[in-house]
């Protein structure tokens, strides 16, 4: 199952939490993880860059991207190969879409198909019998 985490995935019973690496913290979201001292050379997206207290640099990547073995570089994470998505899946770059086959529909969470009663939503007459 995918979760939201940015950096680091701490199971707990029935659910999970997010944490951060060394010199990142936790935003607001509880899922994003950004520098807690920024380094002075900010470098560019996706790349993250944060100061640790020894004076030595740690890099990590925004949401949606893993960094590679140099430590300097951003991979884009292809989610759909993860299943994250129910039905379809498109991989975009730091991200993904989710989308439904016909006669189904996407449920609020944006990633499962909810089947559509289609004797309900396209009924002609009350006077008509529907079989699942």
């Amino acid at each position: 199952v995918y979760n939201d985490c940015h950096q680091i995935c701490n199971n707990t019973k029935g659910s999970y939490r997010c944490s951060c690496i060394e010199g990142f913290i936790l935003t607001s979201d509880n899922t994003t993880c950004k520098a807690e001292t920024p380094c002075s050379n900010k470098p560019s997206k996706p790349l993250l860059c944060a100061l640790l207290q020894n004076e030595t640099e740690t890099y990590a990547c925004i949401k949606g991207y893993m960094i590679q073995t140099n430590n300097h570089i951003c991979t884009d994470i292809n989610e759909c190969e993860l299943g994250v998505c129910d039905q379809n899946c498109i991989n975009t770059n730091g991200s993904f879409t989710c989308s439904c086959e016909e006669g189904y529909t996407m449920n609020t969470d944006n990633r499962s198909c909810d089947d559509i009663n289609e004797c309900v939503e396209h009924a002609l007459s009350d006077t008509l019998l529907c079989e699942e």
